[in-house]
């Protein structure tokens, strides 16, 4: 959670605000005008920002901050409590405090397994749909990779079709959401088959 009253009450105000903005590419929605042209950044495939030590080209100054920081900096300021692990980035702290609880917060939604991480959910899911596990909620289109997925949705949203009608209020392009699409599609699927 957050360091300061303050900043806890800030962290609680933006769990229940609506996101507003929506791209028009993507079902993807954003709080502020400021995120959701960062996000189009994404579609535009526009990658001004060059890191100095190996060459990769990232789409802002943010990504490219944190890009170097964690991968070429060998300052890591955060440690955990428990074994003295450190980490670049204070969120990876949370994740790796499931090692220690044994929580296991990521479950299938084709069978019972729970997972500790989002990584380890991922390949699971693989077993149950295969290598392409993003596929589209509006076509028969998969794709391995989420990035692949986002930009693949441009496809369906242009010619004046609003994504923001299409889908609830605050979803995001997370792994969970895009799978749960993909086992409804399935389930609906199946139960049009049972009605011929």
């Amino acid at each position: 959670m957050s360091d300061t009253p303050k900043r806890n009450k800030r962290h609680y105000e933006n769990h229940m605000r609506v996101r507003n903005y929506a791209c028009p590419k993507c079902p993807m929605r954003f709080y502020t005008s400021l995120t959701l042209s960062s996000h189009l950044k994404a579609h535009s495939g526009s990658r001004l920002f060059c890191c100095d030590v190996c060459g990769q080209r990232l789409s802002s100054k943010k990504n490219l901050i944190n890009h170097k920081t964690a991968k070429h900096s060998d300052v890591r300021p955060f440690s955990c409590d428990i074994c003295g692990l450190r980490f670049v980035i204070k969120d990876s702290i949370k994740k790796h405090m499931i090692t220690h609880t044994g929580e296991r917060p990521h479950g299938c939604m084709f069978c019972d397994r729970r997972y500790g991480s989002v990584g380890d959910l991922k390949d699971h899911l693989r077993k149950h749909i295969g290598d392409k596990i993003y596929q589209c909620d509006r076509c028969d289109a998969a794709f391995r990779l989420i990035a692949e997925l986002r930009d693949h949705y441009a496809v369906h949203f242009k010619d004046g079709i609003d994504p923001a009608t299409s889908y609830p209020p605050n979803f995001r392009l997370t792994l969970s959401n895009v799978v749960n699409l993909r086992y409804q599609k399935e389930l609906s699927g199946s139960s049009a088959d049972k009605s011929k």
